[in-house]
């Protein structure tokens, strides 16, 4: 088979069934040394392309590429070596997501784990072309991968009433938010009646809001791309908004309050602007980071999921938080 020819039917079957499962497994307390005798003990297998590190457990810890295991020094230990947050499919995929997963990544081999982490094989570019890895072949390891992304753009060639569907499902999350929205206005009608001037700045305070969490989730797509996101990740990059959110809050929920008082005259409704701004865009930091994340864990398509629902999620939030301190500091 040519490495450029595919058979489409090949998209629909499970990966599970193209697992490589003789490849050599190394420990992060092994030395250079110690993995390259396990190595021999164990033999090669068919193919290797890169070395994977588990723990006592078989979870997937890292990945090593073969040159710099070859070239480290004996006593350095395989933990230094391994390259974390190892970009890997459930062990439930089928080989269109492990088609797109080569396309996006430009990857030539990918673990599969079970839902414990556990490592379960691997699937290479073999898969797709048993001419691939042949000396004259290997140099058209970039025509593959676009002919990957031709044959994922054909297949995904879908009719419009396809497509809106498709759309439909979130902009059926917008339209659930906006009417949460809708209920919580009107479950505040008291704190609005006494507080008449609060309903001009609705839309403002949506609008920090949205356009706070939108920039963190478009920086966060950006992020995603090549990695799989972990606890650690999360948590890292949650501390890191934080401290961009705080005094960003602060500061625009200063501004909004200032500009408030100095047109109206009215230092309560100024006072829970500026307080509503300030939590609002602190908290839209935080969904704008964990919903792509979070989708991203959960195995959809973040990418066509994260704006609705980080728009949904930050809209319902900003309003509760609007709403909520207006009725706390209005009596």
């Amino acid at each position: 088979m040519s490495p450029l020819s595919f058979d489409p039917d090949r998209f629909k079957e499970p990966a599970v069934s193209h697992l490589r499962r003789d490849l050599p497994l190394l420990r992060p307390g092994q030395t250079v040394e110690e993995a390259l005798a396990a190595i021999r003990s164990h033999g090669l297998g068919e193919r290797v392309i890169y070395f994977y590190v588990t723990d006592e457990k078989g979870r997937l810890l890292g990945v090593v590429p073969t040159r710099r295991l070859l070239t480290a020094p004996l006593e350095a230990a395989v933990g230094s070596l391994m390259v974390g947050n190892v970009v890997s499919l459930r062990d439930d995929a089928t080989m269109l997501e492990v088609f797109e997963a080569f396309h996006a990544h430009k990857l030539l081999a990918l673990p599969l784990v079970e839902p414990d982490g556990s490592l379960e094989g691997v699937i290479d570019l073999g898969a797709i072309s048993e001419d691939l890895f042949d000396t004259e072949a290997r140099i058209q390891a970039d025509a593959v991968f676009e002919a990957i992304g031709f044959e994922l753009g054909r297949i995904r060639n879908l009719s419009s009433a396809q497509v809106m569907l498709i759309r439909l499902r979130w902009l059926l999350v917008t339209m659930a938010s906006g009417l949460v929205c809708a209920l919580l206005a009107a479950g505040f009608t008291a704190t609005l009646a006494a507080g008449t001037s609060l309903a001009f700045f609705i839309a403002l305070v949506l609008a920090l809001g949205e356009s706070t969490g939108m920039q963190t989730m478009t920086v966060t797509l950006q992020a995603l791309h090549g990695i799989k996101p972990g606890r650690q990740w999360l948590l890292r990059s949650l501390a890191r908004e934080v401290r961009v959110a705080v005094p960003l809050g602060l500061v625009a929920g200063l501004l909004a309050g200032s500009v408030v008082y100095l047109w109206l005259r009215e230092p309560s409704t100024a006072l829970i602007l500026g307080s509503a701004v300030a939590l609002s865009i602190g908290s839209a930091c935080v969904v704008g980071l964990s919903v792509p994340a979070l989708l991203h864990a959960a195995g959809l398509d973040y990418r066509i999921a994260a704006s609705p629902t980080t728009l949904a999620i930050t809209d319902v939030l900003t309003l509760s938080i609007y709403f909520l301190i207006a009725s706390a500091l209005i009596r």
